[in-house]
């Protein structure tokens, strides 16, 4: 979590999603319940690990049965569903940081 939370620190101006994915074994509102939850509690571990991120820039998502992680091995099928991903909302903003880092190195 420590490294997330330093590239953040970095890049205030981003706009981050927390989404928890589940698998589906159990009721589709009890797993969608509980990937909110868990969505919550990695944001707010994030938030009182790093305060100087803010909560403005941050939401969370529960998600159930969405599309498996290519590559994953080991374990039940199932698992390759459960992850924590953190997906950058306006992508805009890496764009231009990424054109000003090019015009940086000439």
């Amino acid at each position: 979590m420590s490294e997330i939370g330093d590239i953040l620190i970095q890049r205030p101006r981003l706009q981050i999603e927390v989404g928890v994915h589940m698998d589906a074994r159990g009721s589709e509102a009890l797993d969608l319940d509980l990937s909110r939850r868990r969505a919550r509690a990695v944001l707010d571990d994030l938030l009182l690990k790093f305060p100087q991120l803010g909560k403005a820039g941050y939401t969370f998502r529960g998600y159930r049965d969405g599309p498996p992680v290519a590559g994953k091995r080991g374990g039940s099928p199932e698992a390759t569903h459960r992850r924590v991903e953190f997906k950058v909302l306006n992508m805009e903003e890496l764009r231009i940081e990424r054109g000003q880092r090019q015009l940086q190195s000439r």
